[in-house]
């Protein structure tokens, strides 16, 4: 099985869930699609979709298909939400917030993935976004483009406590050490993964990740 999504963000519930719960309080009376399976006995990922009005002039028009995929980690008491969309996923977090009678809050991933020891276990930190002070003018044709990669082998523990201090870092790549595969974390706390990954090497991730940010 590929992964079809590459972004996600993770959330720490305030309560117990179980998947029993999933099953019979997330109806499909919650969205207007709903489809429910086990990814193993530990991960039950669900599937909402619906159709959200655009308007048009003032006027409601055609309507936009939105989908949000969750991933639930039953033991861990662990919400990963895959979308792009802040809104969509939003407003399905307070769908199932009160379905299931808990409150998700979002884990700041990237503040433990700044310390490359944090991850080293299964991860080494392979390079670095900053922000580049150079493209910050809006008379570049790359005006939008604020940051620039850097390897960090090259940088020195001062020069990357500094960048820390400035609150200049945007991103962290990271190379698995296993399989040899690269993600990434951003200052958003948002994990992404390449295309097509195999789901199973980013449950893998994605456990070590949680065990690690507890």
């Amino acid at each position: 099985m590929f992964l079809l999504e590459t972004d996600c963000t993770i959330y720490k519930a305030d309560g117990e869930f179980l998947s029993t719960d999933i099953c019979t309080k997330l109806t499909s009376k919650t969205f207007e699609e709903y489809d429910v399976k086990a990814l193993n006995e530990r991960i039950v990922k669900v599937v909402f979709s619906w159709l959200d009005p655009l308007k048009i002039r003032d006027k409601l028009g055609i309507k936009e298909q939105k989908e949000v995929v969750l991933w639930f980690f039953i033991k861990e008491k662990i919400l990963v939400t895959w979308c792009s969309s802040e809104e969509s996923v939003g407003h399905v977090l307070r769908k199932i917030e009160n379905r299931l009678h808990v409150r998700f809050e979002k884990i700041n991933i990237f503040d433990r993935a700044k310390n490359p020891l944090n991850f080293n276990t299964f991860a080494q930190l392979s390079s670095i976004h900053i922000l580049n002070n150079e493209l910050m003018s809006f008379e570049e044709d790359d005006a939008f483009n604020f940051d620039k990669k850097i390897s960090f082998q090259t940088v020195s523990n001062e020069e990357y406590n500094d960048y820390i201090d400035k609150s200049l870092i945007t991103s962290l790549t990271f190379k698995n050490l296993n399989k040899h595969f690269y993600f990434y974390v951003d200052k958003e706390s948002i994990v992404s993964f390449p295309e097509a990954m195999k789901v199973a090497d980013v449950i893998n991730v994605l456990e070590k990740i949680i065990k690690k940010s507890k």
